[in-house]
């Protein structure tokens, strides 16, 4: 009896681990969503302050609790110049930017003003 119930929990902890990583994986829409928003991201880093940007973490929030992706990054090769930024995808524009203290240093040091008006909210 006593095996039977321990092949039963592992079984049922197989179970579990098997259809709690299967709701990570992202439909073909919500994949692209997710591309465009990066790629919106990159670009503005480009653009604005001629950084080269990598982004490390994207997460598509429930359009009924707030339409955006949620996004983390950093520059390429500085893992230090931190960032997270939002993209609106309802409105189609970036929004809740905040940065590192290293990062503003060195948009500072090319010769930015990182609280001006920029293309992020």
């Amino acid at each position: 009896m006593t095996r039977l119930w321990i092949r039963t929990v592992y079984l049922w902890l197989v179970i579990i681990i098997l259809i709690g990583g299967c709701q990570n994986v992202n439909s073909p829409k919500e994949q692209e969503l997710l591309s465009q928003a990066e790629s919106k991201v990159i670009q503005f880093f480009k653009d604005t302050y001629q950084l080269d940007v990598e982004m490390t973490e994207s997460k598509k929030m429930d359009a009924s609790i707030m339409p955006h992706v949620l996004m983390k990054g950093h520059v390429i090769g500085q893992e230090e110049q931190r960032f997270n930024i939002s993209y609106d995808y309802e409105e189609e524009k970036l929004t809740n930017y905040v940065m590192s203290a290293k990062l503003e240093q060195v948009i500072r040091e090319l010769g930015y003003d990182p609280f001006a008006e920029t293309g992020a909210e």
